[in-house]
């Protein structure tokens, strides 16, 4: 019924919305770790269960392609917390004491719905609209973007998590998930996803083969750079895009 009201077009199913409910589905649990499918996790996640989230909603980490984005924009990315919404520790025992599933539903419908909504994101406005100050911030190890290991400053990352790496391959050594965001990042479906190598690695432990897999290769020609500026403008409008690819160079 609920799904029945959703009208908006995305990349994202409504399913995604399923994790609204969690705590009435897992009726019982007082935490429970939900991570997206386009991930892997390389590390141990003991030290993630260690930290005290009983006076939050959630955890999860700071969305630092919000920040990416405006900065080439030139606006400040960081006046307010906003939280990528593919690795949250749910602290379900207070989020059902007050009564968070029905609000998020509610924000959904009647704020976050409809064509309209040119953020293109299913669950994530949701939860940042109705968590965001009750989130722990959590570390980008937990949930880093493949993309960000190549052509951005680890100066810009420590800034935003308030860290002190001194290189991007010491950020990645400690690195506990990946989260394979982008469009092209899937390395199940694209031979030229960043940290594709990774992927393949674990893929092939599962005991399957990369042969088997009918994979492409995305060719950075004109009518890629073409698509690319139209979904900009889609999303940014004339002037912001002009700032975008102008900070870009």
């Amino acid at each position: 019924e609920k799904f029945g009201l959703i009208s908006q077009k995305t990349h994202v199913t409504p399913s995604a919305l399923i994790k609204f409910d969690l705590c009435k589905i897992l009726d019982g649990l007082e935490r429970v770790l939900y991570i997206d499918s386009d991930i892997i996790v390389n590390n141990s996640l003991n030290e993630l269960f260690k930290y005290d989230i009983e006076n939050y909603y959630l955890a999860a980490s700071f969305e630092f392609w919000r920040y990416i984005i405006a900065k080439k924009e030139g606006t400040d990315g960081l006046s307010d917390f906003y939280f990528n919404s593919g690795v949250m520790l749910f602290n379900l025992k207070k989020i059902r004491e007050d009564n968070i599933s029905d609000i998020l539903w509610s924000v959904k419908i009647n704020k976050f719905n409809g064509q309209d909504n040119k953020s293109g994101l299913m669950d994530q406005d949701c939860f940042n609209d109705v968590c965001a100050s009750m989130c722990y911030q959590l570390p980008i190890k937990f949930n880093f973007n493949p993309v960000f290991s190549k052509g951005y400053k680890i100066q810009d990352i420590n800034k935003v998590y308030n860290l002190n790496y001194s290189s991007i391959q010491e950020l990645l050594d400690d690195v506990v998930i990946i989260h394979y965001v982008g469009k092209t990042d899937k390395p199940w479906k694209y031979e030229t996803a960043n940290y594709v190598d990774l992927w393949e690695k674990y893929y092939l432990l599962a005991g399957y083969r990369i042969d088997d897999l009918k994979r492409e290769v995305i060719k950075k020609n004109i009518a890629y750079y073409f698509e690319r500026f139209r979904i900009s403008l889609k999303k940014r409008g004339l002037i912001n895009t002009l700032k975008y690819y102008f900070s870009k160079g």
